[in-house]
């Protein structure tokens, strides 16, 4: 009988997760700690602005507002301009409805998202490095090109975020996003 505990307690150990990790295919696993680690791992605190200086302020600000004014009855985001400038554009508004930001991706720069101030300012650059795979990140520099955050997607339903300074922010699991203390703050969804 001590016998068969004894291997069913040997068992479970094997089989039990550590709280906070998830198991992606290929048997890789992430805690908050691991996946801190994954995402500093080779990423510039201050990256040089000049190759993004044109996009400090948002050239095309009057177009794209308009745009996003005359998209309110549509989806939340759309694809605009001429064939040389196609782009993406995702507002954010309060409650109310009022704009506060939008967000750019240029069709000739997938790998990059700038966003603006409702007056077409730029408050941050996004880098993404997403080629396909799991697992990947999105690193965000002000406009003096220093770091602000990263979004660590451990998988398609896991990402970890943290500040320029390597602190937990929280982490999004599925369409609900917990802060460090375990807490449901946010939660994403259509429309």
């Amino acid at each position: 009988m001590m016998k068969r505990i004894i291997i069913l307690l040997f068992f479970l150990f094997l089989t039990i997760q550590p709280s906070g990790a998830l198991t992606l295919e290929g048997g890789v696993a992430y805690t908050v700690e691991t996946a801190r680690a994954a995402a500093f791992d080779g990423v510039a605190t201050k990256i040089d602005m000049s190759p993004y200086k044109e996009y400090l302020q948002d050239k095309s600000q009057f177009e794209n507002k308009l745009f996003i004014m005359v998209e309110n009855l549509k989806p939340k985001e759309g694809v605009i301009g001429d064939n040389f400038h196609q782009r993406k554009i995702v507002p954010f508004k309060n409650k109310q409805g009022r704009l506060l930001a939008y967000g750019i991706q240029y069709e000739d720069m997938p790998d990059k998202k700038f966003y603006y101030t409702e007056d077409g300012y730029l408050l941050k650059i996004e880098f993404d490095t997403f080629k396909g795979i799991y697992p990947y990140k999105t690193i965000s520099y002000n406009p003096r090109g220093k770091l602000i955050n990263i979004n660590f997607v451990a998988s398609k339903n896991k990402h970890y975020i943290y500040d320029n300074k390597k602190k937990f922010l929280g982490h999004w699991e599925n369409m609900q996003f917990y802060s460090p203390d375990g807490e449901k703050t946010l939660t994403r969804g259509k429309g």
